[in-house]
């Protein structure tokens, strides 16, 4: 079995070392999906780059992380849903029952949310092919037309670091440990 290695700033690719003392520095620790992206200088950039750029978009931070869970999901990573579910329950305080219905497959009370959270999922089932009613519906619940891409720039984030944890077997840290999270049998 191909085992990849997990780096610290000290470990890591040249070009990748800063960027994970960066990192460190903010977060106090290096997640493991960073440390086994920096196997990729690239990968790791374009992972840091793509969450710089949905966190200045059209979306609020509850809707990044409605994103960032229905993706997960969908794309049945258990490291994103602890991490994502660890940021939005204790970081940002979102409701308990919005995060709960994201990781259980229950509708949200929110319709907007929910609107959200069904046109992520279109997304991502359709491989963006979402025309007709799944578009107009997204828009009838007051999204934008820049909302939509924006939703693909969230899924393009959170497909990258989903598959990236599939191959890496990525562990989930000890901080977000408290949300783990398997996914339902299909």
């Amino acid at each position: 079995m191909t085992r990849f290695r997990f780096h610290t700033a000290d470990t890591a690719p040249e070009s990748a070392r800063d960027t994970l003392r960066l990192v460190h520095k903010r977060m106090g620790f290096i997640p493991s999906l960073y440390a086994g992206l920096a196997n990729s200088p690239t990968a790791l950039k374009t992972y840091l780059t793509l969450s710089e750029l949905i966190a200045g978009s059209s979306l609020s931070p509850l809707e990044q992380q409605v994103i960032a869970l229905t993706a997960s999901a969908e794309n049945q990573c258990g490291f994103c849903m602890a991490a994502h579910s660890t940021i939005a329950r204790q970081m940002m305080k979102v409701d308990d029952a919005i995060i709960d219905g994201l990781r259980n497959d229950e509708p949200l009370s929110d319709p907007r949310l929910q609107a959200l959270r069904r046109f992520v999922t279109d997304v991502l089932r359709q491989r963006g092919y979402v025309r007709g009613n799944a578009l107009e519906r997204f828009l009838a619940a007051g999204f934008t037309h820049e909302n939509v891409l924006d939703v693909i720039v969230g899924v393009s984030w959170k497909t990258l670091s989903n598959y990236a944890n599939h191959v890496l077997q990525t562990p989930v840290d000890a901080e977000f440990v408290g949300e783990l999270w398997e996914p339902a049998t299909r």
